[in-house]
């Protein structure tokens, strides 16, 4: 096929890749290119929404197949109106996500005309979370969350009317029919208010040129199942029927408001019982929808069973295009499918980009007929970045939130450029631009700017649960607990059902030490979402605390089996089972944890520790290298390896690990500790002086620094200030033997024996029954030289002392 010939086909482009836009259907023939008729001046534009698969909600059965049937009538049958495939878009199940459905609402924006007919059909759940008119109602989309339907995965129903009057007042459209199913549960966040709620937002901002077609009224819920046309929502079926020519009342080929009002009424209430009515508001006298006798005939054969869908599925971009522009084209769309949206490969490529692309298409010659969709496929694209990071946000399924937001932030800044004072949707794009901003300055580790772009965000959406949520934390963060409290309280009213502000209080308490608070909170969060992993790990956290093992087991289990990739759960677990001497669980425990998450260092150290207490040193060993090679700034990794080598008198190696641990962290006691017990080995007794002191300066409450220091003043001959370290370790555990032969030891050496033999003698008393130790210690070879000491040793060894 020529270039030239290929220029004048009607084409499909890439739909594939438009999968991946939202439009979920592959072409079929039938399509006629050049009927379009409306019955006026004017073209007619439509969206498309039908959800039957949801993400994260309970699902419906027919609602796609209830659009998909509307959109047959609409494009397809003969005798109905003909629209063109290239002014709909239709959008199905995982593809009618939030950012999908207002991209093809910008389409919109970009491409009525005056004149023109826009229809906005959508079939699905719709809810209000919280039981107030203040929040205006949503259309749940594919990724609509079990809550704070503010944030995410939704459509506003206030802003859809702002869309709808746009159309009406910038675009200069003759009319607009919205046609909403969308009431079909009340088992969701909003319960049985919700759905009330709802319907009332959609009838709201009455006005003649906006035709409204409501499937039930305030407090019905929408019906659907298998006795209509074999499996349809009932209010759906008998609206096709109307406009098939059922309503029809004075045969002039056009379906009124008012006929459609007194056909689809009374047959959805007898086919419901009376348990469902719909409702139709707007210009009674308003011609909707055309039909033909023979659609009408067609109609009435098959009267019991639902309309066949046939010929092609719209995508909004069927158009004829020059080989240059479609080239162009498929360039742009393979870049958005790549995510490659203001930068290739790398930040430095500015060309292997869908931007590149777009601003070269965007006011080309010949690119007219795309330029909707262009724009508002970008839009769309770049708002998903965003819509995935405060996905995670809402859930926190997976641990590279921070990274997101980092690598997103100069896409989303880029979005702000493109949106003037008039785009719908700025206040919403720029609430989420300056709290992903917030979090940003959140990792840098700039609370001042992270502060200033939360409120920036919250000027442009005060209700937004995220937002109210993030300002706790920062708070929180701050040391201003009674403020980050204050904020998840407002989060929790606008969001009620959304775990996230009751978790964020058992924080704030289990900080507090507050602990009994703490179970209370994360329990409620559990109550209202109880697949919300996080919580579940925060109470396994505060249970351990308690020292409440069992329950701090059974809660990281229930974390665990809901995000097996929490691998710090897996940790703490191993952590108990260490405390309990359950060695085996413990590095099974540590292992997994390496297996979920092998940059996490914490786990090999901890597998080395055990090692350690097992004796089995060459383990330890390699477990703390695996550490280090992971993490070289552990400080306490290096401390705890120089102890293994301390312990095995290698001291060339342990010098060199402890100093490490201390160049990384000045403050570490334990290493300084350590560092003066291998100057006890080698007998540098000023220097295990000056490190023993500088490790009791850090850290006054440990006894074996004490003991160690006394031991370092006695070596070096200054007993007077050994013994008053040693008594001070005594203070600590006066049942402790070992505290009381040291004490032995050192007035040994001080030849003072009288009290040497008292200290010895509360040794023994106090359970220590070493008698070769006694024999062999060089510290007490004064004593052993007194007739008292060979009595002793008779008393209470008298079948060992000859």
């Amino acid at each position: 096929m020529g270039n030239n010939q290929k220029a004048t086909i009607l084409i499909f482009l890439m739909l594939q890749i438009l999968n991946n836009c939202g439009y979920s259907q592959a072409p079929r023939p039938g399509y006629n290119a050049s009927s379009d008729v409306q019955g006026n001046a004017g073209k007619t534009w439509a969206v498309i929404v039908g959800i039957s698969r949801y993400q994260n909600i309970p699902g419906l059965l027919y609602a796609d197949k209830d659009a998909e049937a509307f959109y047959d009538y609409l494009v397809n049958v003969e005798g109905g109106p003909k629209v063109s495939p290239a002014r709909v878009k239709l959008i199905l199940n995982e593809n009618a996500r939030s950012t999908e459905i207002y991209g093809a609402l910008d389409w919109l924006r970009d491409s009525v005309m005056e004149n023109d007919r826009v229809i906005f059909y959508f079939s699905g759940h719709a809810d209000v979370e919280n039981k107030t008119t203040d929040q205006g109602g949503f259309l749940l989309a594919y990724d609509s969350p079990l809550a704070a339907y503010v944030t995410t995965g939704t459509v506003s129903i206030k802003y859809l009317n702002t869309y709808l009057n746009a159309y009406l007042g910038s675009n200069k459209a003759k009319d607009i029919i919205l046609i909403a199913d969308a009431c079909r549960s009340g088992k969701l966040a909003g319960g049985n208010g919700g759905v009330a709620l709802t319907r009332q937002a959609l009838k709201q901002g009455q006005n003649d040129r906006i035709i409204k077609i409501l499937s039930a009224q305030d407090n019905e819920l929408s019906l659907e199942g298998t006795k209509w046309g074999g499996g349809r929502g009932v209010f759906s079926f008998y609206l096709i029927k109307g406009i098939e020519g059922f309503a029809d009342r004075n045969n002039n080929r056009f379906i009124t408001t008012a006929q459609l009002a007194s056909y689809l009424e009374p047959a959805v209430a007898d086919a419901t019982e009376n348990t469902q009515h719909p409702e139709i508001d707007g210009n009674s006298g308003q011609e909707l929808f055309p039909f033909n006798q023979k659609l009408f005939a067609l109609a009435k054969q098959d009267e019991n069973t639902s309309p066949k869908i046939n010929g092609s599925i719209g995508t909004g971009v069927a158009v004829v295009l020059s080989p240059d522009i479609e080239l162009f084209y498929e360039k742009y769309l393979n870049y958005v499918k790549d995510g490659r949206l203001i930068w290739g490969n790398s930040r430095a490529d500015t060309v292997n980009c869908a931007k590149h692309v777009y601003l070269k298409l965007i006011n080309a010659a010949g690119a007219e007929s795309i330029k909707g969709s262009l724009k508002s496929s970008f839009f769309a694209a770049l708002q998903q970045k965003m819509q995935a990071i405060l996905d995670n946000y809402i859930y926190r399924k997976k641990t590279s939130f921070e990274y997101d937001a980092n690598e997103s932030y100069l896409e989303l800044s880029y979005l702000k450029t493109l949106t003037g004072p008039d785009y719908v949707m700025r206040n919403y794009m720029l609430a989420r631009s300056y709290f992903i901003e917030g979090i940003t300055y959140r990792n840098y580790q700039n609370k001042i700017k992270w502060l200033e772009s939360l409120q920036k965000a919250l000027r442009f959406e005060d209700d937004s649960p995220y937002i109210l949520a993030e300002l706790a934390a920062y708070y929180h963060a701050s040391g201003k607990p009674d403020s980050a409290s204050y904020y998840y309280q407002k989060a929790e009213s606008v969001a009620p059902e959304w775990p996230f502000p009751y978790n964020g209080a058992g924080i704030l308490y289990e900080d507090a030490k507050n602990f009994g608070n703490a179970i209370i909170w994360y329990n409620k969060a559990i109550q209202v979402d109880s697949t919300f992993a996080n919580a579940y790990y925060n109470l396994g956290r505060t249970y351990q605390e308690l020292h409440q093992f069992d329950k701090a087991l059974l809660n990281y289990q229930k974390a665990i089996k809901i995000r097996p990739d929490i691998s710090q759960a897996y940790h703490n677990i191993g952590i108990i089972y260490d405390l309990l001497n359950d060695y085996d669980k413990a590095i099974a425990n540590y292992q997994k944890d390496i297996s979920v998450d092998t940059a996490h260092s914490d786990s090999y150290g901890s597998i080395g520790v055990v090692y350690q207490k097992l004796q089995a040193y060459d383990k330890a060993i390699v477990n703390y290298q695996k550490a280090i090679q992971i993490d070289s700034t552990n400080s306490m990794v290096y401390n705890n390896l120089g102890s293994v080598y301390l312990t095995l008198e290698a001291y060339d190696r342990a010098l060199l690990y402890l100093n490490k641990a201390i160049l990384l962290d000045s403050t570490n006691a334990k290493a300084y500790f350590n560092l003066g017990s291998v100057y006890l080995g080698l007998k540098s007794y000023k220097k295990a002086i000056e490190n023993c002191r500088r490790a009791i300066a850090l850290k006054s409450s440990e006894p074996d620094f004490y003991t160690n220091l006394g031991l370092a003043y006695v070596y070096d001959k200054s007993y007077k200030k050994g013994i008053l370290c040693l008594k001070k370790a005594l203070t600590f555990d006066v049942n402790d033997p070992a505290k009381y032969y040291n004490l032995a030891c050192a007035y040994s050496r001080w030849k003072n024996t009288k009290k040497s033999l008292g200290y010895i003698r509360q040794t023994i008393e106090k359970g220590y029954k070493d008698y070769n130790q006694f024999m062999q210690d060089d510290d007490l070879s004064n004593l052993r030289k007194t007739v008292q000491f060979t009595e002793l040793m008779k008393q209470h060894f008298p079948d060992k002392v000859k």
